[in-house]
């Protein structure tokens, strides 16, 4: 299986486009009301991997979605194929 890698930066560290951007790429449970109202919201990723800050692994097939994704909020984002080595 074919990951991909991806390393991002959001233009001047803005919080409130750091955030839309992760709640529409990542799974966020979001609460309200004194935890009365509890859902979680779908994101683009549900298995991923995330070693470092401004770093994601993930399958290959999202690779389109995530791209547009990166391109509406204006994000710089480079991707590199990961693959594993056989023993």
């Amino acid at each position: 299986m074919t990951e991909i890698l991806m390393i991002y930066h959001i233009p001047q560290g803005d919080a409130s486009i750091r955030i839309s951007f992760n709640r529409k790429l990542f799974c966020y449970r979001v609460q309200s009301n004194s935890g009365k109202f509890d859902q979680i919201t779908e994101g683009i990723l549900k298995k991923f991997e995330k070693p470092v800050r401004s770093t994601v692994i993930f399958n290959k097939s999202h690779l389109k979605k995530i791209q547009k994704l990166c391109a509406e909020f204006n994000i710089q984002a480079e991707f590199y194929k990961v693959t594993k080595i056989k023993d």
